[in-house]
């Protein structure tokens, strides 16, 4: 009696041990497990619409972007598919097609690749732009403007960089070195040239200059001379322009150089207030300048330091009533010349 108890209570303990029933009992018991499923699917999908909605957006954008992948054998994309079925669209037949297998798409990782995408996508789109309009009308040059030049004209500091309109923007930002050196190479007042890009085709061309700071006399003409102590022969003429003083008496060019490297630090009015720049050493002092001024005035300096106290000038003149003998050697005071 004991052991039929103990065989009626452990088939009661499973009532729904398929391995106990026949197979008309498993089959009935499979059916209900299924509509059970599909009745909870379907309510859940009645509670929560929206979301579902847009779950079944995301699966279908996923699902056709995958299979495009495919086509193009991306396997960084096919290699997120779990193969187990997803939504995919024949397109030989215009229809979709749904996979009735229990698989799904890891969205998240296929986001992350679908961004690096993009990103590979909007970078080679934005090359491509560039790369259009450097080459169109568009990105030629139309303009020029010339900044920090004072003595050279605009259009000589174009012409000597062979700069004109219609050259490409690419080529000319490309190679500022070329055209730099060009200039330079033409030009020996020229001592530098770089651009800057002002949208949409003009390109500003920034000037550095070295100055011209008078005349050496050679025979009946006068050569300019710049202050590096470069003498331009080529630009000779029979008298020297207003504005630029004569260097006279210098019998060594390293002494002259000094000179002239120094009066380039002078304020432009008072490099143009001077007529005359003479050597006229003394035993007392082998330095010595003799400067003749334009309103009549006489200066004499150090050529070691004549730029610094040349600063003076200008408020000793204002005081004399006359034409005056300025001596900033030393000290700094002015006596009548007569």
């Amino acid at each position: 009696m004991a052991e039929d108890t103990d065989k009626q209570a452990q088939q009661t303990s499973h009532p729904l041990d398929v391995k106990h029933h026949s197979p008309s009992i498993q089959e009935h018991l499979d059916q209900l497990l299924e509509t059970q499923a599909d009745s909870g699917e379907k309510a859940g999908q009645q509670e929560s619409t929206p979301r579902s909605w847009v779950l079944q957006v995301k699966d279908w954008i996923a699902g056709t972007w995958v299979q495009v992948m495919r086509r193009w054998q991306w396997p960084a994309l096919h290699a997120l598919v779990q193969k187990k079925g997803i939504k995919s669209r024949d397109h030989a037949n215009g229809v979709v097609q749904t996979k009735h297998q229990h698989g799904q798409v890891d969205l998240h990782a296929f986001w992350q690749q679908y961004q690096i995408g993009l990103k590979w996508l909007a970078t080679f789109l934005g090359l491509a732009i560039v790369l259009l309009y450097c080459l169109s009308p568009l990105g030629t040059a139309q303009h020029y403007r010339v900044e920090g030049n004072t003595e050279i004209p605009d259009q000589q500091v174009l012409k000597r960089a062979g700069l004109t309109t219609g050259q490409s923007l690419g080529l000319i930002m490309t190679n500022q070195s070329y055209f730099s050196k060009l200039a330079k190479h033409n030009d020996p007042q020229i001592a530098n040239v770089h651009f800057e890009f002002d949208w949409p085709n003009t390109i500003v061309v920034k000037v550095s200059e070295i100055a011209m700071v008078g005349y050496v006399q050679s025979g009946a003409d006068y050569i300019p001379v710049l202050a590096n102590g470069q003498e331009l022969k080529q630009d000779k003429v029979t008298g020297p322009i207003a504005g630029l003083p004569v260097y006279n008496g210098f019998t060594k060019r390293q002494k002259r150089d000094q000179v002239l490297k120094q009066f380039a630090q002078m304020r432009l009015p008072i490099r143009h207030a001077v007529s005359e720049v003479n050597w006229s050493p003394t035993k007392e002092n082998p330095q010595r300048l003799l400067i003749y001024m334009n309103d009549g005035n006489v200066v004499l300096a150090n050529a070691d330091d004549f730029a610094k106290k040349f600063k003076f000038y200008p408020s000793m003149a204002a005081q004399s009533a006359k034409p005056s003998l300025i001596d900033i050697q030393m000290g700094a005071y002015a006596k009548p010349l007569s």
